[in-house]
């Protein structure tokens, strides 16, 4: 790859404020450039104004890009015309990036210096600003430039925001860039370390927000205390399970570990409507990593990449995203909490897998919606699934009901083995339930077939809660609902 220079355009002017002639206001605007070197507005990042003969900065209070990329700085008027400088910091309200080892943010200072003086005006136009104080460093075959910093810092403020929208106020945070891989997070990739805590980043996610903001979003589950994760290998769309075949346990509790960062990566982009920001990769319902690895897993739909069941990162991911945007089950009617709703019910139960995270979700809930919940729970390869009859008519003699236990394409090491039936008049009464089944199907007796057509109701609704029994007991996850319909 042939390095990219990210540039930032400031324009500046001193001028003085009506109330006081004591103070000089510096006013500017910052951009940045993505992978395809186009333009953004840099958000966030700490500005600091310098004397540029004794290196002091004159804004003792820290001042930050807002929201349109400008900035504005008040100073206190020097006792002579002084010249400054601007830099721009990769330091915000997140916390900083950091080359590793350092301590100290990334810094764009501008080739130029500006007389201040109170009273006067100074305008200069639109500057560029170049990496400064030696701060390219080799990486392999290719050159790493401050520039690409200002990426990373930007993911990181917007992570920031979407977690102040749940109503968490996180401490800031180090962010270190570029790491290596292997040494800080024991194998090529990124990586939160709860010890630190800090975030770690590889010069190979440089562009890929989703990565970063999943990195974060760790942060955010470790201070909400919603999960446990023991860490270790991870894979989309597999059963964890296989992985470690010795402990479900570690399993289960990786897969929610994994699988909510990147819900809250995804979400908060969809949340904060960054696809307006036009970034490739950035703001859609796909989960993208791309240069060091290519990976790209849709949240919203089942794509080439299947949602496999408990112990999968991405049915658990898939899971919340439905649920957070009330998206369509293949059966029965959407359910929906918002993400907030959903980051609330978690932390009141402190989850650790996505079976806590069932039991936090469907508390208070009527049966008709613990069916709601189902249908998406099924449609990931969680729930019980393959109902049938499921939508039928009620026959004179008794209707075999039938089901699978996890409906995936790849068994499930710890399947759905234990299951209750139950069946509904049309308000939700239970007319009979039959618990302790083992097999996916049952006949139903004469006397309860006969509840059924002896109900006074126009519909008649069984859903199917399934149990797996190996340690730890997970489940019952219930189904969607099955219909039969009383003959006119």
């Amino acid at each position: 790859m042939s390095m990219r220079k990210v540039v930032f355009l400031v324009a500046i002017a001193a001028c003085s404020v009506a109330t006081s002639f004591s103070e000089v206001t510096i006013t500017g605007s910052t951009r940045w450039r993505d992978r395809k070197d186009v333009q953004h507005l840099l958000v966030g990042a700490r500005v600091l104004v310098m004397d540029s003969t004794s290196g002091a900065p004159l804004n003792l209070e820290p001042s930050y890009t807002v929201d349109d990329g400008t900035f504005r700085v008040t100073i206190n008027d020097p006792a002579a015309p002084i010249n400054v400088k601007i830099q721009i910091l990769t330091e915000g309200e997140f916390g900083s990036v950091t080359f590793p080892d350092s301590g100290q943010p990334y810094k764009l200072e501008s080739p130029d210096v500006f007389p201040a003086a109170a009273g006067g005006a100074v305008r200069t136009g639109a500057l560029n600003l170049a990496p400064h104080g030696g701060q390219q460093v080799d990486s392999g075959d290719q050159s790493l430039t401050i520039v690409w910093a200002f990426s990373v810092h930007q993911a990181m403020v917007y992570a920031r925001l979407y977690a102040k929208s749940l109503g968490e106020d996180p401490s800031p945070i180090t962010v270190n860039f570029p790491i290596d891989g292997q040494q800080v997070c024991g194998a090529p990739v990124s990586c939160f370390r709860k010890g630190k805590p800090d975030v770690n980043i590889l010069f190979g996610d440089k562009w890929d927000w989703d990565v970063m903001m999943h990195e974060y979003g760790h942060y955010i589950s470790f201070l909400g205390r919603i999960d446990d994760n023991p860490g270790g290998a991870h894979y989309m769309g597999a059963h964890l399970e296989n992985t470690y075949p010795d402990s479900k346990e570690i399993a289960l509790k990786l897969a929610w570990g994994e699988g909510w960062p990147t819900f809250f990566s995804i979400t908060a982009q969809k949340s904060l409507a960054l696809d307006n920001l036009h970034i490739p990769f950035v703001g859609d319902s796909s989960y993208d990593d791309t240069e060091d690895i290519e990976l790209h897993v849709d949240l919203a739909s089942e794509d080439i990449t299947p949602s496999v069941g408990e112990d999968d990162e991405l049915s658990v991911g898939r899971i919340l995203y439905a649920i957070a945007n009330g998206s369509a089950p293949t059966h029965g009617a959407a359910f929906h909490l918002t993400d907030k709703s959903i980051w609330l019910a978690l932390k009141s139960h402190n989850v650790a897998t996505l079976w806590d995270g069932w039991v936090a979700l469907i508390e208070g809930q009527r049966p008709y919606r613990l069916a709601s919940v189902g249908a998406v729970f099924a449609d990931h390869a969680v729930a019980p699934a393959r109902l049938l009859p499921d939508d039928a008519e009620v026959d004179d003699s008794p209707t075999t009901f039938s089901w699978t236990g996890n409906d995936s394409a790849i068994v499930s090491p710890h399947p759905n083995k234990m299951f209750k039936l139950t069946v509904y008049n049309d308000t939700w009464d239970v007319l009979f339930e039959v618990s302790g089944l083992s097999a996916g199907s049952y006949s139903p007796s004469p006397e309860q077939w006969a509840a059924i057509k002896g109900a006074n109701s126009k519909n008649v609704y069984w859903l199917v809660s399934g149990v797996n029994p190996d340690q730890p007991a997970t489940g019952p996850y219930v189904s969607y609902a099955g219909r039969l319909r009383q003959k006119e």
